[in-house]
């Protein structure tokens, strides 16, 4: 049961938030388009969580970013001490440089102890998130596809929690 709590009050908490980070991300793509900026400065991803790769595959630039949950909701009252899931993020730029925005991303994460979650991600605006379970000390293997335009796009790399 206290699990299950857990667990509804952490899809809220993102429930919660997602829609703040995609008017974050619309209100900076806005005030970009009226400074005459290139579509590169529109999407705000590079203040989006811990970056903790980036990539690049078949001219395709990739970033992959960590959204800290707790940091996000520190300070509001009932949160404190919650466990919570982290949103993966994955931004991906074609090679002409446009965020690519009709996708399906699929991640693949095995975790210490061989622990494995699947998860398809879910469009945000300019990138593509899913929440995933970082809380175990050790080293992760993320693997990723991407299907976009006919065109199948994979990356696999390590990440550590210390």
């Amino acid at each position: 049961m206290k699990k299950t709590i857990i667990t509804l009050a952490s899809v809220l908490c993102i429930a919660m938030t997602g829609p703040s980070i995609a008017m974050d991300m619309d209100h900076n793509a806005k005030e970009s388009m009226k400074k005459g900026e290139n579509e590169h400065a529109m999407d705000n991803s590079d203040q989006l969580g811990k970056m903790i790769r980036k990539t690049v595959v078949d001219g395709y630039d990739i970033s992959f970013r960590l959204i800290d949950m707790k940091e996000r909701l520190k300070g509001m009252a009932g949160m404190e001490g919650m466990s919570m899931t982290h949103p993966l993020m994955v931004f991906i730029r074609n090679p002409q440089g446009h965020n690519l925005k009709d996708a399906k991303v699929g991640y693949l994460v095995k975790g210490p102890e061989n622990s494995s979650r699947k998860a398809m991600a879910m469009g945000m605006k300019s990138g593509f998130g899913a929440d995933m379970n970082f809380k175990e000390k050790g080293t992760y293997t993320i693997s990723t596809k991407v299907v976009a335009g006919g065109k199948k796009l994979t990356d696999k790399f390590t990440y550590k929690v210390e």
